[in-house]
């Protein structure tokens, strides 16, 4: 009962602090020419003090953590950058004792509201105090024992370091003179725990790669400091389940460094008992599944105790200046569908319980080694709002996991609305961690707005924490990004800054079909009310001008000087997406990603060479220079590929609208525009091969690398020009079937719907075809597939496949009846796989082939492996596919009766992101690969004939659109059903009388229904195709036949029938018995 009171307050204390008002709008429009980031909330500046030989004097009250010292040698090393000559900073023991001392100008630096040496000190702004806000301070000019003084007063130490950093800005060269300019100052964070990225591990054990490291470190530290976050993340590289030793002595070593600034370590490590790479041989893993490179088990207890003495270790030695993260398995619900069987027998299915337990084992590891250290949890998922009806079950789990573990634990989730995080204020007790970067760096972006949305998370919550995923040590270019990052966490209610609202007109009772789970993500809306997702990357790029314009060029004038700041600001506003796997299929916004790059280039090419112009970077010391011939580099590349990405869209949305025209006339002209559209783009592209060929002999680009955004981009001049290529084959292709489209009535390429039916029983993979149904059968030939745009088939291609498919909520199954006059081959040379079953599920790609060993094997080309996947391949001496061939249009192609093979194969559906149930939907394409000897002798068609690759320009639009369907996903119903022996002239025969109702869940073209009518010992007496079935059905239309009659042979009395309906979409099988 005290629990639950205890949660209850809790809770209500949430709602309260969640109703807190936004803080006040800092004063920008003071700021002038001085560039300050964070902006204090209250600066108005008063006047100029001039900083002459020895003077002024720097005075610091001392605190056990140096942070006062600390302040005072920051401002004097800022003089002395400045060309002056400070005195250094004396220490004095009060703030009476430094008035007395005063003897001329002074900068005096101390702590406590109550130990102001002076009264009427200005304090408040808008009514908040800086000594009712943590890290507050204030500056003040004025006279103290007859001389000019500057007042650095924090409300403890940790604040006056910040008033110093502050005051840093404030000094500057006036010609010959350093001069201060004084200011009335009154400041405090909005968010109290401000985690920015880190730095990188020591490479190796030795003596010198740990000092190299420590001093890199220490700039990083300083530039947090200097950008006022109170934690860093350190970045160990490759990431281990642990720290080794050489990271623990590098963190040991920069520990006094980092205290003396303010700054913790935020130290991140996964949920795990061992690490793959490590212990994959060790035999007391071997029932311990292996989850994105971890070990993770809730219940072999011996492994668990080791890890706990692990991380007891590290917190052993690194004392109370550090937290920590663990991250859960970033994979649909944390791995728990993964865990082992001692997992299921301990826990059952209760997710919840477990993860508390986990958590709870990390809470004593961490609190009993120092009580001040916090524990952060990263819990799948982190990004959900826990209101929507349709993540009732996400919510529960949360509540559960709450009240499980200790109050002080820090809960973290990922940006998001409001609203969704009113959720986890009102459900989890615990303070929060915003993990909050969205497009910036998980979209792979050099800048982007989503930084001034940071309030949309803020509720006014002391313990509450905020961190950016930026990682700026290895990706210097997201630097300004890192102190956009600093204002809105220092100043959630700056100019610019915003709140992520919801779409109201979103479904939130289910997730959108397709999608894994039952998680409804938020559909966010921009300022102007359409989709974030389009508008960042549109108007985006101007707004909010607060953000674009005033902090950007702020920013970049700090970072890069003011001479470079123009022309890097113009290019960071312009900044496209670098993965490729993330560029929207949006035409329009293709368009405006081309028009970035080409931007973003235009107005850094100017600045090539003018290497004077670029100063290092504050804090951090990085060379900016080689930051900007970087982002030239990216910015060259990407002009020309996305300028032809651009213009390849363009031509297949009006491939699209050709395939799609029911009118003849209207498809000529849409296929007539394609062909043009595709004919332009082959011209455009040979202008951006010869822009390119210019840039890179111009700007001596040959072998430079790309900034590291979740993309590896590309080095020599020849890899772009391949991707190039690949775009000319994807533009012939559009040409090509436009060309045909032009004067075809009936388009054969319009997109492909394939039923895929449920089964019952779960299939053995096994290679025998025996108790599969055989339905909708899938015709892999030359006459059906478009031939891959990578790789031309040989002048005899020799193979062909019937394929079928069937789902349970486990798996997905896949069976390939295929023919050859080789089969299978195994992989030859450096190939992994020989003869090769291609299967593409919303953009991931598995191959089933052959090994070199002949032992069959699963690949992914692309996407997350499939855990648990099985395949199967036996080889057939000589089997027909005349049986499943005759089920539709096509025939075998003289191949019946060759060798082959069948290959059976099983993929789970959690990487898929792929949700098991009726009616949902994904993209498909299967491919087969005929690899005979020798290299020329590769075939590979894919099924179906709009398939384009990704890789050349192609959409996933372009695959077939495959839905989950029931056991009988195609409604087949005989009405009336009866029999009727009639005497004839040569004797008495079985007469079947009914009516016919047929209806389906997608289009069903080229339809036809036959009937086979069987003796009592199976033999067939009489076949046919009913009369007067529509040759076309549209989705959900129900079509009923007249009344007819067959002859199903002698009279008899029962009558086996077999009815098969086949169709271009879909097919089945009826088997009854008339009596």
């Amino acid at each position: 009962m005290a629990a639950t009171a205890a949660a209850c307050l809790l809770l209500a204390a949430g709602l309260t602090a969640a109703e807190k008002p936004f803080p006040p709008v800092p004063q920008w429009e003071n700021l002038g020419t001085v560039d300050i980031v964070p902006c204090p909330k209250r600066i108005e500046f008063t006047g100029v003090l001039t900083c002459g030989a020895e003077s002024p004097s720097i005075l610091f009250v001392p605190d056990a953590e140096h942070h006062a010292e600390t302040g005072a040698a920051e401002i004097a090393a800022r003089i002395a950058e400045l060309g002056g000559a400070a005195a250094p900073p004396v220490s004095v023991p009060d703030a009476a004792a430094a008035v007395n001392a005063l003897t001329g100008p002074a900068v005096l630096i101390g702590y406590g509201a109550g130990d102001l040496p002076m009264p009427n000190v200005e304090h408040e702004y808008q009514g908040v105090s800086a000594w009712d806000e943590e890290q507050g301070y204030v500056i003040a000019p004025c006279r103290l024992n007859g001389c000019d003084t500057v007042l650095v007063w924090g409300r403890e130490p940790l604040g006056a370091l910040y008033g110093c950093i502050t005051l840093r800005h404030l000094l500057s060269r006036d010609g010959d003179a350093v001069v201060l300019r004084t200011a009335t100052v009154v400041d405090w964070p909005d968010f109290k725990r401000r985690i920015t990225s880190g730095f990188q591990g020591p490479r190796d054990d030795t003596e010198q790669s740990v000092a190299t490291a420590v001093e890199t470190a220490k700039r990083f530290v300083r530039r947090a400091a200097l950008l006022k976050c109170n934690a860093v993340s350190p970045m160990p590289w490759p990431l281990t389940d642990y720290l080794r030793e050489r990271e623990l002595t590098m963190l040991e070593q920069l520990l006094p460094y980092a205290k003396r600034y303010g700054v913790r370590f935020h130290i991140l490590h996964f949920t795990s008992v061992g690490w793959e790479a490590r212990d994959k041989h060790d035999p007391k893993y071997a029932t311990v599944p292996a989850m994105r490179g971890y070990y993770m088990s809730w219940s072999h207890n011996d492994l668990i105790r080791e890890s706990m003495d692990r991380l007891r270790n590290e917190v052993r030695r690194l004392g109370g200046n550090a937290d920590w993260a663990f991250h859960y398995p970033d994979m649909f619900e944390g791995g728990w569908p993964q865990r082992s069987a001692p997992c299921r027998e301990r826990w059952g299915d209760d997710r919840a319980a477990a993860d508390a337990s986990f958590g709870n084992s990390l809470y004593q590891a961490v609190h009993g080694e120092s009580a001040s250290s916090r524990l952060d949890l990263v819990n799948y998922p982190y990004g959900m709002n826990l209101d929507y009806p349709g993540n009732a079950r996400t919510r529960q789990y949360f509540e559960r996991l709450s009240a499980l573990l200790p109050e002080d634990v820090l809960f973290s989730r990922r940006e998001g609305t409001r609203d969704a995080f009113a959720s986890w204020w009102r459900h989890i007790r615990q303070p929060i961690c915003v993990w909050w970067s969205p497009e910036t760096f998980w979209g792979a972006r050099a800048l982007a707005p989503d930084m001034a949305f940071v309030k949309s998370a803020w509720r006014g919550h002391a313990a509450d924490a905020v961190l950016d995923c930026l990682t700026v040590h290895t990706r210097p270019v997201l630097d300004v990004s890192g102190y956009t990052f600093a204002e809105y966490a220092w100043n959630v209610a700056a100019p610019g800054s915003g709140i992520w609202q919801p779409d109201p007109a979103a479904d939130t009772s289910e997730p959108a079909s397709g999608v894994v789970g039952d998680y409804v993500s938020d559909r966010v809306l921009a300022p102007d009310g359409s989709p974030w997702t389009r508008w960042t990357y549109l108007q985006g790029r101007f707004d909010p001008r607060a953000f674009n314009y005033d902090l950007v060029e702020r920013c970049c004038r700090l970072i890069y000087g003011d001479a470079a700041a123009p022309a890097l600001a113009e290019s960071l506003r312009y900044a496209p997406l670098v993965a490729e796997r993330y560029w929207p299929s949006d035409p329009v916004i293709a368009a405006a990603l081309a028009e970035s790059a080409d931007r973003s280039f235009q107005a850094l090419a100017p600045l090539w060479g003018r290497k004077e112009l670029f100063q290092k970077s504050p804090g951090s010391q990085v060379d900016t220079y080689p930051v900007y011939a970087q982002m030239l580099k990216v910015n060259t590349d990407l002009r020309a590929i996305l300028g032809a990405r651009a213009a390849k869209l363009a031509a297949d949305a009006k491939l699209e609208e050709a395939r799609n025209a029911i009118d003849r006339d209207v498809k000529r002209v849409a296929a007539q525009a394609a062909a043009e559209s595709a004919i332009q783009g082959l011209v455009l592209i040979e202008k951006h091969r010869e822009k390119l060929r210019e840039a890179y002999q111009r700007y001596e680009l040959e072998g430079k690398g790309w900034y590291l955004l979740l993309a590896d981009g590309y080095k020599r001049r020849d890899d772009v020009e391949k991707k190039l290529d690949a775009f000319v084959g994807g533009f012939r292709l559009v040409r090509e079937e436009a060309e045909v489209l032009v004067t075809t009535a009936a388009s054969s390429a319009r997109r492909r719907q394939v039923l895929v039916p449920e089964t019952a029983r779960e299939f053995a993979i096994d290679g025998d075809a025996a108790e599969w149904p055989l339905l909708n059968p899938i015709l892999i030939t030359t006459e059906t597939c478009a031939e891959s745009a990578a790789i031309r088939p040989a002048p005899h291609a020799d193979a062909a496949a019937v394929c079928y498919m069937a789902w349970d909520k486990t798996w997905l199954y896949v069976l390939a009846k295929v023919v050859d006059d080789v089969a299978p081959t195994a992989a030859q040379g450096t190939r992994t796989t020989g003869d090769t079953l291609h299967l593409w599920v919303n953009g991931n790609h598995y191959a089933a082939g052959t090994g070199p060993d002949g032992a069959a094997k699963i690949e992914t080309y692309a996407g997350l492996p499939p855990a648990g996947a099985a395949i199967a391949i036996r080889p057939v001496a000589a089997h027909s596919l005349a049986p499943d061939f005759s089920l539709l249009t096509h025939g075998p192609a003289d191949m019946d009766g060759k060798p082959g093979y069948i290959a059976e194969l099983r993929l789970p559906w959690e990487p898929t992101r792929v949700r098991p149930d009726l009616d949902a939907t994904f993209c498909l394409a299967l491919g087969l690969c005929d690899r005979d000897d020798g290299e020329q002798e590769t075939t590979e068609l894919v099924f179906p004939t709009t398939y384009k690759p990704l890789a050349a320009g192609g959409l996933l639009t372009d695959f077939a659109a495959a839905r989950l369907a029931g056991t009988c996903p195609v409604r087949f119903e005989l009405v009336d059903l009866r029999k009727e022996d009639r005497t004839m002239q040569l004797g008495t025969d079985s007469f079947i009388h009914a009516r016919l109702v047929i209806s389906a869940p997608v289009d069903l073209t080229d339809l036809r229904v036959r009937f086979a009518a069987f003796d009592d010992d199976g033999k067939p007496l009489k076949s046919g195709t009913l009369p007067g079935v529509p040759g076309i059905l549209r989705q959900g239309k129900a079509w009923q036949s007249d009344p007819f009659e067959l002859n199903a042979g002698h009279a008899r009395e029962n009558v086996p029938l077999v009815f098969t309906l086949t169709a271009n979409e879909a097919g089945t099988r009826t088997a009854v018995t008339v009596k």
